[in-house]
Order: structure tokens, then C-alpha cells, then sequence
């Protein structure tokens, strides 16, 4: 992941990339979404990496996303008398 800083004023300005960090990440080139987004205040984002296991060589990762978690809990814990 690299960054360069800019300047706007008085005009255009692009300084020197440097490597923010390094990680192996999945690239978007075949997929058909981004791979990483941005936070709204510009101080933290989210991106998909590969997995590794203790010794760092890759592994087989999973995301599980729950929709809807309050009626999963409803239904996985439900509470006698309330509906």
C-alpha cells in the first residue's frame, strides 16, 4: 500500500509515493468490487488481505457477514412471553 501527499494550492502538486505498509492483499483486477474502502474522516480503512497462518504462509480465510442479526438472535435465543 503506498501513499503520496499533494498539495492543491497555488497549484497541483504530487509528491513522492512511499510505501504506507506492506501486506499481501487481494487484488480487484478480476473481481468485480473494490478490495478496500476508505473510513469518512480519511484515518483508517479496511482492506482484504490474504490469510497466513502462525508460520505466515498463506491460508484459506473466510468472511461470514449476518444480515438481519436481531431476528437471528430471536430465533437462535428466543424469550418465552415476548414475540
Amino acid at each position: 500500500m503506498m501513499v503520496v501527499s499533494i498539495e492543491i494550492e497555488p497549484s497541483f502538486r504530487a509528491g513522492n509515493p512511499e510505501v504506507l505498509f506492506e501486506r499481501r492483499f487481494v487484488s480487484n483486477v478480476a473481481l468485480d468490487f473494490p478490495t478496500y474502502d476508505v473510513s469518512p474522516d480519511g484515518q483508517r480503512f479496511l482492506v482484504v488481505k490474504y490469510g497466513e497462518d502462525k508460520e505466515g504462509a498463506p491460508s484459506r480465510s473466510e468472511l461470514i457477514v449476518v444480515q438481519n442479526c436481531f431476528e437471528e438472535l430471536k430465533r437462535l435465543a428466543p424469550v418465552e412471553g415476548r414475540d
